[in-house]
């Protein structure tokens, strides 16, 4: 009994350390930045604050809410945790499902409407949520990018 307990914790303690290299390589592929004046990146593609403001372009903007949209994924399988709504990765065209319902875009395209999106940002919202509350984590801030970091930083200081 006592070599099957120390096997067990063995075990947990290997899948937590595996867990740590797959998202620190994450983390490589899509480093999550922090810019001067409340503005953030996530492999060199900002998401600004305002993103109907027009100072990033469009493509920039769809880039990275794509690269995002593939951290967030790959991260809820790295740490075993479903996420809410499924989302589908296709590079800066990615989507998200609502609940067996409606595709929304997570990307900015001329003469889209503007409720799509933002109502597919506020579901990739919730899922990142969703991850940080399975983590025992209670994320106040409320830029994406900031939370997904928290996240990233929690995993590294619970295993």
């Amino acid at each position: 009994q006592k070599f099957a307990k120390l096997y067990s914790e063995k075990l947990e303690l290997s899948v937590d350390l595996y867990q740590i290299k797959l998202l620190t390589e994450l983390q490589q592929i899509y480093p999550i930045v922090y810019k001067v004046g409340e503005r953030y990146e996530i492999a060199g593609a900002e998401i600004p604050i305002d993103i109907f403001g027009g100072e990033i372009s469009e493509d920039e903007i769809s880039a990275a809410f794509g690269f995002l949209a593939h951290f967030i994924v790959m991260m809820s399988k790295y740490l075993s945790i479903p996420l809410r709504y499924r989302i589908v990765c296709n590079s800066s065209r990615s989507a998200i499902q609502e609940e067996g319902r409606n595709i929304l875009p997570l990307f900015l395209a001329r003469n889209c409407e503007r409720q799509p999106l933002e109502r597919g940002l506020m579901l990739l919202h919730q899922n990142v949520d969703c991850i940080a509350k399975s983590r025992g984590l209670e994320c106040k801030e409320n830029h994406i990018l900031v939370k997904v970091q928290a996240i990233y930083q929690n995993v590294l200081k619970t295993n």
